[in-house]
């Protein structure tokens, strides 16, 4: 029975990734405030940043916040919609843009421990990109099938 459940989601995923789609284009996604006044020390951009890089995190992916903890975003669920996808992504090119006017040499060293860490994770979200994941909808290891019953039993089963 295992076989055919595998060749059944292998089947699914197959199909799934042969409809084409046709992307409507609506001009330029507009960026998240990542701005800083000019007085401020690379040090506290740095850490200003990562801390709304984290928050929009959190609020772009509701079922991971719950699973950290996070009980804000516990009442939805990740917006799916290509509109949705298309502002994350641009996102990070607007992370990067603000990233890349911090000054690595003028940091602490643990932030300037922090900082290569952080310009790793935007570089990896860049090269991921490439990658259309948003049209995998459901394979054998993941999908609305897995999501919805991993996010329900990390949940906590008492009412606070």
């Amino acid at each position: 029975m295992k076989n055919q459940l595998f060749i059944f989601f292998i089947f699914v995923t197959n199909f799934a990734l042969a409809i084409p789609v046709t992307l409507d284009k609506k001009g330029p996604v507009s960026c998240p405030d990542y701005s800083f006044p000019s007085a401020v020390s690379d040090n506290k951009k740095l850490e200003v940043l990562m801390r709304k890089s984290w928050d929009d995190n959190m609020k772009d992916s509701p079922e991971w916040a719950s699973d950290l903890g996070y009980k804000d975003e516990a009442n939805r669920w990740t917006d799916a919609s290509l509109e949705a996808i298309s502002y994350r992504k641009s996102k990070v090119n607007c992370l990067q843009k603000v990233f890349k006017k911090i000054n690595r040499k003028a940091l602490s060293g643990l932030n300037q421990v922090n900082y290569d860490l952080f310009s790793q994770d935007i570089e990896l979200a860049l090269e991921g990109q490439n990658i259309p994941y948003e049209f995998l909808v459901l394979n054998q290891m993941d999908g609305v099938h897995m999501r919805v019953v991993d996010t329900l039993s990390e949940m906590p089963q008492a009412n606070a």
